[in-house]
């Protein structure tokens, strides 16, 4: 896999002129099971919004190395992005650089972590089932005797 990933790194990278801008890819792909567009939607703004969130920046189109930043033209070029698998909503810059709950943010990071699907409890306790992922709702470590699943 590392092979094929920086070969198609370079070969994606040296005809865009971007060599030296930052990684293609960041750390492992993980495929989490997502309920409906909206879920879908939440989740794109948590990646736009990872270096305001980490506060390196007052607005996530700030960071030169953010799609967000890709997107309204201040760094980069708009068009290397692929576009948009549902229709982006009317107010989604204000929406990306709006404040987070630290519940949201809290449960957005443990399905991203753990590979959980991200949707109501009842649909991801399902889901998980039927992937065969119920290891992703559980806590880490072995289950105390009489613990039950918090979801």
């Amino acid at each position: 896999m590392q092979r094929l990933t920086i070969t198609h790194v370079r070969r994606w990278k040296e005809p865009h002129d971007e060599v030296g801008l930052g990684p293609l890819y960041q750390g492992r792909y993980k495929p989490i099971p997502v309920r409906s567009d909206e879920h879908l939607l939440v989740l794109i703004r948590w990646v736009e919004a990872n270096a305001l969130h980490a506060g390196l920046v007052n607005r996530a189109e700030d960071w030169p190395w953010s799609t967000a930043s890709s997107r309204y033209g201040k760094h980069g070029n708009p068009t290397v992005l692929s576009g948009w698998p549902v229709p982006k909503p009317s107010n989604w810059h204000a929406w990306v650089n709006e404040s987070w709950e630290p519940i949201q943010l809290k449960r957005i990071r443990e399905c991203v972590q753990k590979n959980r699907p991200f949707g109501p409890n009842a649909w991801a306790n399902e889901t998980a089932k039927k992937l065969g992922i119920e290891s992703s709702l559980r806590a880490r470590g072995r289950p105390r005797k009489n613990e039950t699943v918090p979801f």
